[in-house]
């Protein structure tokens, strides 16, 4: 299968958005942008999964409290419901300082399976492209396996003019250890649900519509993760050795 490939590079600024201010931020930020191509007409959102990978060390997950200048983290990203026909994403993302360079390539939903099940017989036998040897070679040098399931509801919107910004409002979000089943629900409730998180991606320049949004409604950048809360919620009820 040919596999579509696609590197980005770009700073992200990220703010806790209470349920109070939502939807008159929603409202502000629609007269200057888009909805995203995942977007349905319903709700105007979409569900979004993502499974981590992770070492007996959780090295992700220190690497990100410790504040390292520089990181990378695997993830398998999909829109559930997950069936066959459907496709997913094998996302590398490498943190630099603060820019963030993403590596994503499409794959399908057969892939997404084998590369769940953390075997790597599927490299040579299944997927014909360099990125599963890629894959394979970060795995093992990280020592990572599938860790944890991450799901949210999602808005996505590009500005209108200048669609390198674009920026999403992520809510519900519950996690799970993964079980290698993609139709797992996760239970976890990683924030609550009268909190949202606003994530602006930027080429590093905001316009200024945006600018006067963040001001009115006086949004404080903050260091979020949804990964290592997730971890967090997880360790108090569970164990997360990694075997």
């Amino acid at each position: 299968m040919k596999q579509n490939k696609e590197l980005s590079e770009r700073i992200e600024y990220k703010y806790y958005i209470p349920l109070s201010i939502r939807q008159h931020l929603l409202h502000d930020l629609k007269k200057f942008t888009k909805n995203d191509f995942y977007s349905n007409n319903k709700d105007e959102g979409y569900r979004v999964a993502s499974i981590y990978y992770e070492n007996h060390t959780l090295k992700s997950y220190h690497d990100k409290l410790e504040g390292q200048a520089k990181r990378v983290k695997l993830r398998l990203r999909f829109y559930p419901p997950i069936m066959e026909g459907h496709f997913g994403n094998i996302e590398f993302k490498y943190k630099v300082f603060d820019k963030i360079l993403k590596r994503k390539t499409k794959i399908s939903y057969n892939e997404l399976k084998l590369i769940c099940t953390n075997n790597d017989f599927f490299y040579e036998d299944v997927l014909q492209s360099s990125e599963p040897l890629h894959i394979l070679k970060v795995r093992h040098l990280h020592d990572f396996q599938a860790f944890i399931r991450i799901d949210y509801s999602r808005r996505a919107f590009f500005a209108t003019i200048d669609k390198n910004i674009r920026m999403t409002l992520d809510c519900d979000i519950k996690c799970c250890r993964f079980n290698g089943n993609l139709n797992q629900t996760p239970h976890v409730q990683v924030l609550s649900r009268d909190i949202a998180i606003l994530e602006i991606k930027t080429p590093g320049y905001f316009p200024f519509w945006l600018s006067y949004i963040i001001k009115k409604y006086s949004l404080k950048r903050t260091a979020i993760s949804k990964y290592s809360l997730s971890v967090q919620n997880l360790s108090v009820n569970s164990s997360l050795n990694i075997n």
